[in-house]
């Protein structure tokens, strides 16, 4: 499935088993759902995400590139491995219960984001500013130099052997 380029509106993919490969390359995405299938390989490079719903993912080896934009997107219980997100627009999005494994965040201006009941391990968040987020986490061997919280909630939130200056 490719779609490179492209501007796409309102795609589904509902009771797929498995996809061989999308390319979503430099594409605009809005209300894209893939809380089913799986595909081997993913490449979501310089694309954006818009009003978009992926549910229960595992980003790590199957996904080439992240997109440069989440706007409004749902990411719930997901799974994060080794995703650099620096220099990614993340706002409003939700990413409920997921798990963030030594994945990177640099320089960020993280707008609304919803990290509600989730787990970084071993992460960095190097100067990022959390804005108006919801931050009930609990983070691990993680790195929070500075960044700024002032902005944001932070409500059972649990820093274990992390670094915060």
């Amino acid at each position: 499935c490719k779609l490179i380029k492209s501007i796409t509106i309102e795609c589904s993919f509902h009771q797929v088993q498995i996809i061989d490969s999308i390319d979503l390359t430099q594409s605009t995405i809005h209300s894209i759902n893939l809380s089913f299938p799986k595909a081997k390989i993913i490449n979501l490079q310089q694309a954006t995400l818009i009003d978009s719903y992926l549910n229960n993912y595992s980003f790590g080896d199957n996904f080439t590139s992240l997109p440069k934009q989440f706007i409004n997107c749902q990411l719930p219980n997901s799974i994060f491995t080794q995703i650099d997100f620096s220099n990614c627009q993340l706002d409003q999005v939700n990413f409920n219960g997921s798990t963030f494994n030594q994945c990177k965040f640099n320089q960020n201006q993280l707008n609304q984001i919803d990290l509600s009941s989730c787990t970084l391990n071993e992460c960095q968040f190097i100067a990022c500013q959390f804005i108006n987020c919801q931050l009930n986490f609990q983070a691990n061997k993680t790195n929070f130099c500075g960044s700024d919280f002032s902005q944001s909630q932070l409500q059972n939130t649990y820093f274990i052997e992390c670094k915060l200056m």
